[in-house]
């Protein structure tokens, strides 16, 4: 998650107002719930309030951390970064 706030602070740029955060990503997470809800109704393998809850519980639980990134923004600033040790491959 804070590499996905770093990355949208340099897509979205330093607008600290919201409004380009808020439509970047509050409007694609409600319209991505709002169609797993549509396309549930179609199913008929089960009742329909199940299915509906099932598809909003799937498709809005899981982008839920989508939602924390315009905070993170402010807080979570990445620092340089870390020095990795290479593993390197061979077959013997």
């Amino acid at each position: 998650m804070r590499a996905a706030s770093a990355e949208l602070e340099r897509f979205a740029g330093t607008d600290r107002g919201g409004k380009r955060l808020f439509r970047l990503v509050w409007i694609p997470y409600v319209s991505v719930g709002v169609f797993a809800c549509c396309a549930a109704v179609l199913n008929r393998t089960m009742p329909a309030g199940i299915v509906i809850g099932l598809a909003a519980a799937s498709s809005l639980g899981a982008g839920l951390g989508m939602l924390r990134l315009p905070a993170m923004q402010g807080t979570a600033a990445m620092g340089a970064p870390q020095r990795s040790v290479y593993i390197g491959w061979s077959l013997t």
